[in-house]
Order: C-alpha cells, then structure tokens, then sequence
C-alpha cells in the first residue's frame, strides 16, 4: 500500500512539473505574440527580446515598452562606460560592475559633491561617509532630524540606490531599440532628476543644474523623497 502511495506520489509531482512547463511555455508564445502584434501596429522595430508588454493604467489597453530591466543595465553601463554602450555590451558591463550591496553607491565622479552635500549640518546632524567601495555608510549618529531617518533607513534597507551627478544618462528608444544619450537639463532645466529602476534597484541621475534654475534645496529634497 505504501509502495504504491510512493509512486502516486511521484507521478503527480511528475505531472504538475509537466504541466507547469506547458503553462509556463503557453504564456510565453502569448507574450511573444503579443509583441509581435503590437511591434506591427506602432511599427517599432526593434528587437523582440527587449520588448515586454504592459497594461496602461489609464485605459487598460495593451502597451509596448521596454524591459526595466534593459533600460536599467544601458543607463547603468553608460554611467560606468561614460559613453554610449550597445545593448549587447551593456549586460556584459554591468556584469562586471555588478554591486552586491544595498543601500546608498555614489558614482565615483559624483563623490566629492555629495560628501560636501552629507557634511552640511543645515541637511544631516548624523555624519556620514562615503567608504571606498563607494557606499554611504554612518560614521556617527547624532540626534536624527527627518533626512537623517530617511538615509538610515536605506542604508539599512533591502533596497540599493546609485546616484550619479550627470545631466546625461543613456535610454532605449522605444521604436527603433536603439541608445540614445538623454540630456534631460537640457530637455527640461527643472527637472531635478531622471530614474531608472528595476525590481529593488534605483539609479538616480541627478541634475548638475548647469542653468542655476534649481535651489541646493530644491535638488536634495527630491532626491531624499525617494528614501
């Protein structure tokens, strides 16, 4: 009896994997046609592999955009590469800059501005520091103002955040699949930031304010709201 309790057992399991498969390989070749359809009806031509569909939130219809996560890794490797990354060298480049960590990681160019940034008292009353792998970490806590909580609970969160000082940043056309540089200072001087985000990572890339539009108060603000 219990011998054959054992192979019941194991046929089912067999058989739920099998038909996890199925279901699993249905939805893919739905997805698949899917964005064939709808590379056909906006006449985006890029390639299909850096496609996924969404539902718009206004009217519940179907939409073409590009994977986060593609557009995180080519925003991440032309922050790395400082010039205009392929897609195909960009999975490649953030692979071997891959960071592990959660918390706060400044681009390297970026942290000399933002230690001055975490050093002003009319900000932080913790003192933080920017350690050598390039994460802000607490060097000493005082009585914590509200920016002060926030930054400690990402430093000590699951999240990971990289801010870049750069009014250029690198995104994926949604037509034609190709990279672009996006100087967005220069498409909107007040916007204080561009993001980027893929399930628990966030890159900021934060306006230098070239054309002075924007308060030191104004940038910082925007950023901590993120936090």
């Amino acid at each position: 009896m219990k011998k054959r309790e054992f192979i019941f057992g194991i046929i089912l399991v067999i058989a739920l994997f099998l038909i996890g498969i199925f279901l699993t390989l249905t939805n893919q070749k739905e997805e698949k046609n899917k964005i064939e359809n709808l590379k056909y009806d906006t006449g985006a031509v890029g390639d299909s592999n850096i496609y996924e569909t969404q539902r718009d939130s206004y009217d519940g219809r179907e939409v073409l955009m590009i994977k986060p996560s593609i557009k995180y890794k080519v925003a991440f490797a032309g922050m790395i590469k400082k010039d205009l990354p392929t897609i195909e060298e960009a999975d490649k480049i953030y692979q071997d800059n891959y960071l592990e960590k959660n918390g706060i990681w400044i681009e390297e160019d970026s942290r000399e501005v933002v230690q001055e940034i975490l050093n002003d008292k009319s900000f932080f009353q913790s003192k933080y520091i920017i350690n050598e792998e390039g994460y802000v970490i607490i060097e000493k806590e005082n009585q914590a103002n509200e920016n002060d909580k926030k930054m400690q609970r990402v430093i000590k969160g699951k999240k990971q955040y990289i801010i870049s000082i750069s009014s250029l940043c690198y995104i994926v056309d949604n037509i034609t699949g190709e990279v672009l540089d996006y100087s967005f200072e220069d498409m909107d001087r007040y916007q204080t930031y561009e993001y980027f985000e893929d399930q628990n990572r966030v890159i900021l890339f934060v306006t230098e304010n070239k054309n002075k539009q924007l308060s030191k108060e104004e940038i910082i603000n925007s950023i901590l709201e993120w936090f």
